[in-house]
């Protein structure tokens, strides 16, 4: 069976899904079957909600202070498992969670998601990876016209319901873009991250 949570770094993430609406150049999953702790980060269908939770129940979250969805697919595919996950989790332990998202959730649900996740999430993790949409559209490969002012639209409606919103790039991207996506997300005040494409 792949794996559902699994450690990397210092936090516990939350494997749900393996759809993406992406295909990014410097993708993880390009370069192999895990990550981390797991042994294998490719579901042969996508985890039902009891099966995540009696893996939960099997996974040492009490020792982490941060659970991060993010697996080798778009969080928000599993929109439903996640958020029933999430109130679970809010529930039962005293722990932080971290949504990393493509910044998409809306248009892969077709409605906004930002009030049914905000109760839950305390901190979103948006890939913004470009500093314009033509860029994004080279290096990402979307599959949704209009993707990239989606991403921004979508950050800034987080910003008032999450407590913390962060904008990030990969920092394989030149230094000149980079600069570019830490003004425009200076400018909408909001956080930023460089990250290691891994």
């Amino acid at each position: 069976m792949s794996d559902i949570f699994y450690v990397y770094g210092n936090s516990a993430y939350a494997n749900l899904t393996n759809k993406c609406s992406c295909s990014c150049d410097f993708c993880i999953r390009k370069n192999g079957n895990a990550l981390g702790n797991a042994e294998n980060l490719w579901h042969d269908t996508d985890p039902k909600l009891e099966e995540i939770l009696a893996a939960l129940k099997e996974f040492p979250l009490h020792n982490f202070n941060e659970l991060v969805f993010c697996g080798y697919g778009e969080p928000t595919y599993a929109l439903d498992n996640l958020i029933s996950t999430a109130k679970y989790i809010k529930e039962n332990y005293n722990i932080k969670i971290r949504l990393n998202t493509n910044g998409l959730g809306n248009l892969i649900n077709n409605k906004n998601i930002i009030p049914l996740i905000a109760p839950y999430i305390d901190t979103i993790s948006i890939s913004l990876n470009a500093p314009d949409p033509d860029k994004y559209n080279a290096l990402c490969h979307p599959a949704f016209d209009g993707a990239y002012n989606e991403i921004l639209n979508f950050a800034s409606s987080c910003k008032d319901r999450i407590d913390e919103v962060i904008l990030s790039v990969v920092d394989v991207i030149p230094k000149e873009d980079i600069d570019i996506c830490r003004k425009i997300t200076s400018d909408m005040g909001l956080t930023f991250r460089v990250r290691g494409k891994d």
